[in-house]
Parts: structure tokens; C-alpha cells; sequence
């Protein structure tokens, strides 16, 4: 928990193991991050910074959004369900099975119409969801390593960033009917994203990376990102932006327009107290040590 205006420290929090998700509910002025080493889901009370309790997630969270009924939906990413739980009580209230597709991750929220989009990495599709009861509406593929979801409900357009290098998006005609808009070429590992509804703009950050082979049978590659690549891609209005450090990065962004600061991942804002928050062992946050570069990249204008 860090001073936004001095960004000295104000204290450590303690949480679940492995932090990998943080966001806000102002209803209940509550911080709440997604614990994959535990399974479960801690909630801090943002003024004190204490922690007040705990969500049996039972499974690993992704992205989360807030509901007009003022629950909050969650992904979870093993169990392929979207868990629906009550930010006061910690409640868990309804585990809504996807079936269509697995591993969850992007999720986004029509206040509106009750409806979740929800981003499938296996099998990868965009799945649209009743979110009063859980029934399934319609699917669409996407493009594959979906993390992150988006919704403007000024223009109905639903957008999914994809680790391949896409942004897929979709235009929602009713709360049945959905067509596909097309998708625009983004780059390879931008699989999260901020939508600024204020400027209509997408920022979508990525990087280069090298990939090692695995120690050991049946683990995972490792991944070192390349120093230097850094970068932001945007889309609609393209901008060039000179990124000196992360935290001028930041900085940028914060300034150019403080809605931003609710919708960037992995750290957030907290208007309650005027502080923000950060998964501290997220790689994210150590991933952006680098060496200082100008670098500008001009994809594809939305289409609305």
C-alpha cells in the first residue's frame, strides 16, 4: 500500500500466496486480490489497510467485475466456472459452470442488459452469460492466450486481448445478439489491456521475449523478456509514447487521464484512501525494470 502522491510506502499487507489479480469495490470500499498459490480470494479494508477476511474461491481467480446487484463476478480459471460472491459478507453465492469452453480469464459486464463476456483460453472463445442465472447465451472463437476483457457500453463493443498479437472484437446489437466485428492486429504478448471509456482508447502493453526450454519434463518454457522492449500499443487514437522508466510510464498515463487508474492491471487505485495497491510479487512488477527506449507502434484503427 503506497502514498499515490509521494509514492513513499505506507505498509505491507499480507494475503494469500501468489497474488496474481487486485482490484475495488466502492460499494463496500474494499481492495480485493486473487490468490493462486492459495485458492482463495482476500479482502483489506482500503482506509486501515487491514485485512478483513477471506472468499473460499476454491479455484484460482481472473478477472473480476462488479454487478448492478452489487456482487462480484469472478473467473476461475481451473474449475471453468464464474464465481459469484457477495464483496460484504464474502459470501460465495453462485458458482455458474461455463461448459462451452475452459480456463477463463478476461471478463467483462453489461450493467445494462446482465450480461458477462467471458474470454476462454482452451478451446478459446468468447462466451456470452446470463449473469442473473448462468445460462449460457452464445459463443464466438477468439484468438489464442486470452487474458483480459473490456466492455463500452456507449458503442456496445466488447473487446478481448489475445497473447497472439489480436484484439478480437464484438458488437453487442441485444442482449441475444452478437455479431463479430473482426479482429486488429495488436503484437505478440499483449494479452491485457486498459479501455479508457472517457477517450475510447485500448492500451495494450507487451514486450519481446526469449523462450528457454523447460529444465523438466512436463514444465513450463521459460520466458525472459528482452531488455529494452517494452512497449504500449494503443488503439483508435494512436499515440507515440516515450517510455523512460515504469514509473514515468505510470506517471503518463495517470495524468493523461485519471480514470485510468481503476482500470490498469495489476495495480490499482483506491479512492477511499487516496492510496494505491500492488501485487507485489506479481512478475509483472518486476518485469518492468528496463533500460530506457522510444519506441512507437501504429496497428489498426477500431472499427465501430
Amino acid at each position: 500500500m503506497f502514498d499515490l502522491a509521494t509514492l513513499q510506502l505506507i505498509k505491507k499487507i499480507d494475503v494469500g500466496k501468489g497474488p496474481d489479480g487486485i482490484y475495488y469495490d466502492p460499494g463496500t470500499k474494499r481492495v480485493f486480490t486473487n490468490n493462486h498459490g492459495t485458492h482463495d480470494i482476500t479482502a483489506i479494508d482500503a482506509e486501515k489497510g487491514e485485512v478483513v477476511g477471506t472468499v473460499k474461491m476454491e479455484g484460482d481467480g481472473e478477472q473480476a467485475v462488479i454487478g448492478s446487484d452489487g456482487m462480484i463476478y469472478v473467473n476461475s480459471e481451473e474449475a471453468g466456472e464464474v464465481v459469484v460472491f457477495d464483496p460484504k459478507s464474502l459470501e460465495v453465492k453462485h458458482r455458474f459452470p461455463i461448459g462451452v469452453a475452459k480456463t477463463p480469464t478476461g471478463l467483462a459486464y453489461d450493467a445494462k442488459t446482465k450480461r458477462l463476456f467471458i474470454g476462454c483460453r482452451e478451446e478459446p472463445k468468447m462466451v456470452v452469460m446470463d449473469a442473473t442465472n448462468g445460462k449460457v447465451i452464445t459463443s464466438f472463437p477468439i484468438g489464442k492466450g486470452v487474458d483480459y476483457a473490456g466492455f463500452d457500453p456507449g458503442s456496445g463493443l466488447i473487446f478481448f486481448s489475445c497473447g497472439e498479437g489480436i484484439l478480437n472484437i464484438f458488437h453487442e446489437k441485444s442482449a441475444d445478439v452478437y455479431e463479430d466485428a473482426g479482429p486488429v492486429k495488436t503484437q505478440p504478448s499483449a494479452k491485457t489491456m486498459a479501455f479508457d471509456p472517457k477517450t475510447k482508447k485500448i492500451f495494450l502493453p507487451a514486450a519481446e521475449y526469449v523462450e528457454t526450454p523447460p529444465a523438466e519434463p512436463g514444465k513450463r518454457p521459460t520466458r525472459t523478456m528482452k531488455p529494452g522492449s517494452f512497449t504500449v500499443n494503443s488503439s483508435r487514437i494512436v499515440d507515440q509514447i516515450l517510455v523512460r522508466s515504469p514509473c514515468e510510464l505510470n506517471d503518463f498515463l495517470y495524468m493523461s487521464d485519471p480514470g485510468l487508474r481503476e482500470t490498469l492491471h495489476p495495480g490499482l487505485y483506491s479512492p477511499a484512501s487516496r492510496a494505491g495497491f500492488c501485487c507485489a510479487n506479481h512478475p509483472h512488477n518486476t518485469q518492468l525494470n528496463l533500460s530506457p527506449r522510444s519506441r512507437t507502434h501504429d496497428p489498426p484503427r477500431l472499427r465501430t
